[in-house]
């Protein structure tokens, strides 16, 4: 009886490390989208289309906050 208890424990363990691991995938897809969704809105929002997106990436940046390349 003990050693299949053993093999639950081992069992659920498993489970909770694959749970974990997808929630943080989740977190990090869902916080790509909300950042992409705020930058592209800047940049449609724009008044001088001739600064470019560089004006508002520049801005983005110099306000402390990291975009990485996957989320542009």
């Amino acid at each position: 009886m003990a050693e299949r208890e053993k093999m639950k424990r081992e069992h659920l363990n498993e489970l909770f490390l694959e749970l974990a691991a997808a929630l943080v995938d989740y977190e990090n897809k869902l916080r790509t989208t909300v950042t992409w969704k705020v930058i592209y809105k800047r940049v449609s929002l724009m008044g001088n289309p001739e600064k470019g997106a560089a004006e508002v990436l520049n801005q983005w940046e110099n306000d402390g906050k990291k975009i990485t390349k996957w989320e542009l």
